[in-house]
């Protein structure tokens, strides 16, 4: 956010609902990410004049932007970083045998919830959108799968004249990041893990130079401002 309002943009960042500073006492599902953006989209269109919007989302919320950006004719830009294909793909990717066959359980959940949003999928959602995307993926992402994700939208997609796909090596789920911190950050979680007591973890954590977890790789922070651009 810093780095993007500092090349200029106005930024408006929020918590979804049930998380840090929103009210609500849970999330309430993966389909509750795409209310929360479209209610924060329209809060900017009612409130203030902006002839072009621009959509930013990481993981969740890449998949959140993916699949609203097309309901908003002010949305002319979005970047999609580490994001997904839908709800169902990530259920079935991170739930480990032999509990895969509760993926269409949950997804139906999220479907109970939220009935406006059954069928959402990102390749639908991108084929709807009328603007440009920049979408990015890193090859060894250890949390949405590379394949079942950035190159089954890729690969689905019909219209690609208003699209780039971005691949990366070596940033695991933080493109933003450079490689060194981001194996620096596997390295403090991994130690975090392993640590055998509080008193241990507590040390770790007061030792950690944070700004080494999270340095931002400057040339993709400029590939996205000069595509915003």
């Amino acid at each position: 956010i810093e780095y993007l309002a500092r090349a200029g943009f106005t930024v408006l960042g929020f918590d979804y609902q049930g998380t840090i500073l929103s009210e609500g006492d849970q999330l309430g599902g993966f389909y509750q990410g795409l209310s929360d953006l479209d209610c924060a989209i329209t809060y900017i269109e009612n409130n203030y004049k902006y002839k072009e919007i621009y959509l930013i989302g990481h993981s969740w919320g890449a998949f959140n932007v993916m699949n609203v950006a097309y309901k908003h004719p002010t949305v002319k830009k979005l970047v999609a970083l580490s994001g997904f294909l839908d709800v169902n793909q990530v259920f079935r990717d991170t739930i480990q045998s032999p509990l895969k066959f509760l993926s269409k359980g949950l997804t139906k959940i999220e479907e109970t919830k939220h009935p406006e949003y059954k069928g959402t999928n990102s390749i639908i959602g991108l084929n709807l959108f009328k603007g440009k995307a920049l979408i990015m993926h890193s090859t060894d992402d250890n949390i949405v799968d590379f394949k079942n994700s950035f190159l089954a939208i890729k690969d689905g997609v019909k219209i690609k004249d208003n699209l780039i796909f971005d691949e990366y090596k070596h940033k695991c789920h933080n493109i933003t990041y450079t490689d060194k911190s981001v194996q620096n950050l596997i390295d403090y979680i991994f130690s975090l893990e392993h640590a055998t007591s509080d008193e241990e973890i507590s040390k770790l954590q007061k030792k950690v130079n944070f700004d080494s977890l999270c340095e931002l790789d400057k040339d993709v922070m400029n590939k996205i401002v000069n595509f915003l651009n």
